[in-house]
């Protein structure tokens, strides 16, 4: 299973069309968050995401991107994700 969440800026729209044609979904079992800072931390509250554990890896399409990861076209996103390194982090809840 593979899901995208895409915020509304321009930016994460425009990568979505671009990975959505690129990536095999059926090669592995991810979320991947496109936009900002404060989207991932909306993903991670969202109930798909509570009820389904799975690695979210966030891409930035946002001003700043301090939690997520820079992307280059040139990137094979599958291995990427694959590669990554796991943190497991617990987002307050207020």
């Amino acid at each position: 299973m593979f899901k995208f969440y895409k915020s509304g800026s321009e930016k994460s729209l425009i990568l979505f069309d671009l990975l959505s044609k690129q990536i095999d979904t059926n090669d592995f079992d991810a979320i991947v968050a496109l936009g900002g800072d404060g989207h991932i931390l909306d993903v991670l509250h969202q109930e798909y995401v509570k009820e389904n554990p799975l690695p979210v890896y966030g891409i930035n399409c946002g001003t700043i991107g301090f939690l997520l990861n820079d992307y280059a076209e040139t990137e094979n996103l599958s291995k990427e994700i694959k590669e990554a390194q796991v943190y497991n982090i617990h987002p307050l809840k207020v």
